[in-house]
């Protein structure tokens, strides 16, 4: 193996730049709007959603934001019950926020 090769431990910038941390940053971005102003903005088609189903949205927005965050965060490889614990914690926002009397 070369000296400055890469290896498949290696940390990936790219991926723990973009995947790890921008990509939850705009999800939990989305998120706390939601839950700060309680609405959603609406489409075309959909109107927007207001009140306690708004925050229910930015919950699992926040869910989905920790779970990009902890399978693209490379560093979390060698933590893997860290990123066990952070997955399980964003799949339970995400189903709190979705399913409704969670």
């Amino acid at each position: 193996m070369p000296l400055f090769s890469k290896g498949s431990n290696d940390d990936d910038r790219y991926k723990t730049g973009c995947v790890g941390i921008l990509l939850p940053v705009f999800a939990a971005a989305y998120g706390i709007s939601a839950i700060i102003r309680q609405r959603t903005p609406g489409g075309v088609r959909y109107r927007p959603t207001v009140g306690p189903e708004a925050v229910e949205w930015g919950i699992a927005a926040l869910g989905v934001a920790l779970f990009v965050h902890a399978w693209g965060f490379e560093p979390y490889r060698r933590h893997p019950w860290i990123r066990a614990i952070l997955n399980v914690i964003g799949i339970v926002m995400f189903l709190k926020g979705v399913i409704r009397g969670l």
